[in-house]
C-alpha cells in the first residue's frame, strides 16, 4: 500500500508532458554523391530520431512544385528496393544521373507509430476510496518530414579541334563518343563554326575520344584519346592537328583541361566552388 501511495503522489505532482510524436530525419550527408553500387546513380543516406520507441517506418519521396525525376527510387543499404524499414534502419533516395536535367526541392514523409506511454491520473468520487493511476504502452501515429535539394547533372565533356601551329578552330571535323566499354554511344559529332563540340549531362566514368572524319588537307588522328570524368566535371579536350603539307615529323598534342565543380548543401542552401587545372597528355602522332 506505501508504494501505491508513493505512485500516486508521484503521478498527481508529474510536470512531464507527453512524448513528442514527431520525427526527426538526419541527413548522413549534405550532397548527393555518385552511388558506390550503381554509378549511375547519385544516392544519400538518412537515418531517423525519435523521442521514444517507434514501430516500422514507412518513407515517401514527393514533389511539391515540380515533377520527381523519373527513376528515383528508395532502398536500405544494399539498394534493395523497399518502402518500410525496421526502427533502427537507414535509408537511401537514389536519382538516375541522366534524369538530373533541372535543380528542384523534393520531400521525405515518415509514417510511423511512437509509444507514448501515457498516466492517467485520478481522484476517486468518494474519499473512502483509493485514487488511482493507470499506465498504457499506446502507440500513437508520428510522422516526420524534411525538404532536400537535388542539382541539375553539369558533367560534360567539350571537344575543340585547331591547327596546331597557328591555332585557327577547324570546323565539320567528325568524332565519335565511347564508353568504358568502347562502344559508340554517340556516333558522327562534328564540330562547330567555333571548332566546338560539346556533350552534356553525361554520367561520370571513364570515356574514348575517336576521330572519324577530319577537315581536307588535315591527317586525321586515329588514336582513342580516354577521358575521366567526374560527376559535375566540365572537361575541355583539345586537340591540335597537323596540315599534312607541313612536317609530318612534327607531332600533335592533346589538352586537356578539367573545371571541376563542387556542390555542397549547408542548411539546404547552394554552394558553389570551381578550381581550374590543366593536364598535358604525351604527344600524338598524326599517322
Amino acid at each position: 500500500m506505501k508504494a501505491l501511495n508513493q505512485i500516486l503522489a508521484n503521478a498527481e505532482k508529474c510536470t512531464e508532458t507527453q512524448i513528442s510524436n514527431t520525427i526527426k530525419i538526419i541527413k548522413e550527408k549534405s550532397n548527393f554523391e555518385v552511388d558506390e553500387k550503381e554509378n549511375e546513380y547519385v544516392s544519400k543516406i538518412y537515418s531517423i530520431e525519435a523521442g521514444g520507441t517507434i514501430s516500422n517506418y514507412v518513407v515517401e519521396v514527393r514533389n511539391n512544385d515540380t515533377e520527381l525525376p523519373g527513376g528515383i527510387k528508395i532502398t536500405d543499404l544494399e539498394n534493395n528496393s523497399k518502402k518500410e524499414f525496421a526502427p533502427n534502419e537507414k535509408f537511401k533516395v537514389l536519382i538516375p544521373i541522366k534524369n538530373l536535367t533541372k535543380e528542384a526541392n523534393f520531400y521525405i514523409q515518415i509514417d510511423t507509430k511512437i509509444n507514448s506511454k501515457s498516466v492517467l491520473y485520478g481522484k476517486a468520487e468518494n474519499t473512502s476510496y483509493q485514487d488511482y493511476a493507470l499506465t498504457a504502452a499506446t502507440y500513437e501515429d508520428a510522422k516526420g518530414n524534411t525538404k532536400d535539394t537535388y542539382y541539375k547533372n553539369e558533367t560534360k565533356i567539350k571537344i575543340i579541334k585547331q591547327d596546331q601551329e597557328t591555332k585557327e578552330r577547324l570546323e565539320n571535323v567528325e568524332f565519335n563518343i565511347l564508353d568504358n566499354n568502347k562502344n559508340i554511344i554517340y556516333a558522327n559529332l562534328k564540330t562547330n563554326s567555333n571548332g566546338e563540340i560539346t556533350i552534356n549531362n553525361l554520367i561520370p566514368g571513364k570515356y574514348y575520344i575517336q576521330e572519324t572524319s577530319s577537315k581536307d588537307g588535315y591527317i586525321l588522328d586515329e588514336q582513342l584519346i580516354e577521358v575521366n570524368v567526374k560527376l559535375n566535371e566540365e572537361l575541355t579536350v583539345t586537340i591540335n592537328n597537323l596540315f599534312e603539307k607541313r612536317t609530318k615529323d612534327e607531332p600533335e598534342e592533346t589538352e586537356i583541361t578539367e573545371t571541376t565543380k563542387q556542390v555542397e548543401i549547408i542548411q539546404e542552401v547552394p554552394q558553389k566552388t570551381k578550381s581550374e587545372t590543366v593536364v598535358k597528355k604525351l604527344p600524338i602522332t598524326g599517322m
